[in-house]
């Protein structure tokens, strides 16, 4: 895997993982692709309306990091899944996030992503009024008991190992992580990477 590849793969899977297991919780409306023909079969019906999903986040778009790893996951999804996607960035003021957060729902949007620990209370006290829509709120694991109300955590830890992956990844050398032998000779010689 380049170091490109690598990077950008820690960048998207979690939230891709987060939102497709949210997808998977909320999907259980009905497919009504078909409709009953005169002659006893069926045939398609008109194309199924778009998934909507609204994302809610403290950052910009463009931040490079939290906010944007959330917003390209779900864009990455969009037509493959055929999702509608609104995303209101730059609110990291909680009421303003809240009145963001309302406003998507009462829009009726199927999934409402807060992305930031920060929203919790707001979902906890706007999703009761809106049972038909689900929630999720990132970087915290409590769903305050709400059967429409889903948390997911990032786990950033990981990019360690990737991170390592791709520093060592162009060179024939690999400099071990301890640098010292123990003794007082000094850093150990480089060793070269098995193959």
């Amino acid at each position: 895997m380049s170091n490109r590849k690598a990077l950008r793969f820690t960048r998207v899977i979690v939230p891709v993982v987060a939102l497709g297991l949210i997808a998977a919780a909320c999907s259980s409306k009905k497919d009504n692709t078909t409709t009953k023909s005169g002659s006893g079969g069926t045939t398609p019906s008109a194309a199924a309306a778009p998934f909507k999903i609204a994302i809610v986040a403290p950052s910009a778009t463009n931040d490079l990091a939290f906010t944007q790893s959330m917003v390209d996951a779900v864009n990455s999804l969009k037509s493959k899944y055929n999702l509608d996607i609104a995303v209101s960035d730059n609110l990291f003021v909680v009421d303003d996030a809240a009145n963001a957060i309302r406003n998507y729902a009462s829009q009726g949007y199927d999934l409402v992503i807060a992305h930031g620990s920060q929203y919790g209370s707001s979902v906890q006290q706007i999703a009761p009024q809106f049972p038909k829509v689900a929630f999720a709120w990132g970087t915290a694991g409590d769903t305050f008991g709400l059967d429409n109300v889903f948390a997911y955590q990032a786990a950033s830890d990981q990019g360690g190992y990737v991170t390592s992956s791709a520093w060592s990844g162009p060179s024939k050398w690999v400099t071990p992580s301890c640098t010292s032998t123990g003794s007082r000779r000094g850093p150990r010689p480089r060793t070269r990477r098995p193959r």
